[in-house]
C-alpha cells in the first residue's frame, strides 16, 4: 500500500491554484504526513530595479504563510520553505536529501492561450525525481465529478519480475488512494503487436490468418496477466478493468475522457541523459491531452534502468 508521510508542495511562482492546495491537504491529513510547502524562485527575480531584495523577502514571506495557512488551520504539521534557484534542480535535491515520499505541483503555464504541452521544468521533473510526482492541472481546465474518478494505467506487455513489481506499487497506490477518495477505480492496460506491418512483409512473410492468430494470443495472454495483477493485489470487484489494443497515450487520454477522469496513475522509467529525450514517455503526452492531474510513480531505484513502462514507439 503506498502511503505518504512526508509532502513536498512545489510552488514556482506567485500563481497557485486551490485545487493544488486542497489536495496537498486531503493527501496530508489522509496520511496523517508532514506538509512542506517550498517557494523556489529563479535568480532572475531578484534583478527587478522596481524592487529591493528586502521588499521581496517581505512579499515572499507573506504570500509563503497565507499559501501554508489553511494547512495549519488543518491541524497538519506543516514547514515552510523559501529557495532561490532552478525550481526542477531545488525539487530534486530537496527530495534527495530529505527523504521526501511525494511533490504536488501545479503544472507551469505553457503557451499564450493555453497549457497544452508539459514545459522543461515540469518535463525534467517527471523523467529524474526519485519519489512519485503529482502534476496538477489548473482548477479552471479539471473536469469535476460528483464521485472522484481514477484511473490506473498498467504495462502487461512483459511479466519481468521488475515490471511485475512496478505494476503491483501502481496498483495498491490507486486502490489506497480510490478507498481515500471514496472514487471509482478503473484498471486499464493498453496493448498492440509489435511490428504487426511486417510481419506479412516479404522478409517473414506470415499469411493473415497466423497474424491473426498471434493476435489472439497477445490478447489473451495481455488479459490473463491483467486479471493476475488485479487478483494478486486483492482489489477483485472493487475496479473496473479495461484492455484496449492501439498506442498507449492515445488510448489512455480516450478513456480518461470517456470516463471523466480526475486522476491518472501511471508510471515512468525515469531516464536521464540522452535516452530521456529519444524514448517517447507516454506519461508526458498523455499530460499533454488531458485535462485532469497525473500522478507519475517510478519503479523501485535499483530498476530505473531496466524497464520503461508504457512507452509510446510509435512516436
Amino acid at each position: 500500500m503506498q502511503e505518504f508521510r512526508k509532502i513536498l508542495v512545489a510552488i514556482t511562482n506567485a500563481h497557485t491554484s486551490k485545487a493544488e492546495l486542497s489536495q496537498a491537504i486531503t493527501l496530508a491529513a489522509d496520511n496523517q504526513a508532514e506538509l512542506t510547502f517550498v517557494s523556489i524562485v529563479q535568480p532572475a527575480w531578484f534583478e527587478n530595479p522596481l524592487l529591493s531584495r528586502d521588499d521581496f523577502q517581505s512579499f515572499w514571506d507573506e504570500h509563503l504563510l497565507a499559501i501554508a495557512q489553511p494547512a495549519m488551520d488543518a491541524g497538519i504539521s506543516v514547514t515552510t520553505r523559501q529557495i532561490c534557484g532552478h525550481p526542477f534542480h531545488e525539487i530534486i535535491r530537496l527530495v534527495e536529501t530529505e527523504g521526501y515520499d511525494l511533490v504536488v505541483k501545479l503544472a507551469e503555464p505553457s503557451g499564450v492561450f493555453n497549457r497544452r504541452q508539459l514545459t522543461g521544468n515540469d518535463l525534467n521533473l517527471l523523467r529524474r525525481c526519485p519519489c512519485p510526482v503529482w502534476m496538477m492541472q489548473d482548477e479552471n481546465n479539471t473536469q469535476t465529478s460528483q464521485t472522484p474518478v481514477i484511473l490506473v494505467a498498467l504495462d502487461t506487455s512483459t511479466d519481468t519480475p521488475e515490471q511485475i513489481a512496478l505494476n503491483r506499487k501502481l496498483l495498491a497506490c490507486a486502490d489506497h488512494l480510490a478507498l481515500q477518495e471514496k472514487a471509482s477505480l478503473h484498471v486499464l492496460h493498453v496493448w498492440d503487436l509489435y511490428g504487426e506491418d511486417r510481419l506479412q512483409g516479404p522478409f517473414i512473410n506470415m499469411s493473415r490468418e497466423q497474424v491473426n492468430e498471434l493476435l489472439k494470443e497477445t490478447e489473451t495472454t495481455n488479459q490473463d496477466r491483467l486479471n493476475a495483477l488485479v487478483t494478486t493485489n486483492g482489489i477483485g470487484d472493487a475496479a473496473q478493468c479495461h484492455l484496449v489494443r492501439g498506442r498507449a497515450s492515445h488510448e489512455i487520454q480516450k478513456l480518461a475522457a470517456s470516463i471523466k477522469a480526475d486522476l491518472i496513475i501511471m508510471g515512468t522509467a525515469g531516464r536521464t541523459g540522452l535516452a530521456a529525450f529519444v524514448i517517447g514517455n507516454t506519461a508526458e503526452n498523455v499530460f499533454a491531452g488531458v485535462d485532469c492531474s497525473i500522478l507519475a510513480i517510478k519503479p523501485d531505484a535499483k530498476n530505473h534502468q531496466d524497464i520503461s513502462i508504457e512507452k509510446d514507439t510509435n512516436n
